[in-house]
């Protein structure tokens, strides 16, 4: 990546380990290695459990309370959220 004399990004990076920068002076050839490091560490995945309703049927009739959909099982390191599907 060419400098700008600014700050400069170099984009979202997926793959784990440590990361350097390394400059070179493209009239000299010469290298100067940034200061610092960033470490970039892969996170574990939440569990997976399975979503049903809290009754025996999951339908309910227009203008009443509706369905409790539960979560069977949760990781206290996790915070969780429902979204509606929309068929198309």
């Amino acid at each position: 990546m060419t400098g700008t004399g600014g700050a400069l990004a170099f984009g979202l990076r997926a793959a784990p380990g440590t990361y350097t920068i390394v400059a070179t002076n493209t009239a000299s050839g010469c290298t100067n290695t940034m200061l610092g490091t960033d470490l970039i560490t892969e996170a574990a995945l939440p569990n997976a459990y399975s979503v049903m309703t809290g009754t025996s049927s999951s339908s309910y009739c227009v203008g009443g309370a509706g369905v409790d959909i539960q979560l069977l099982g949760s990781d206290n390191t996790a915070t969780y959220q429902l979204y509606k599907v929309h068929c198309q």
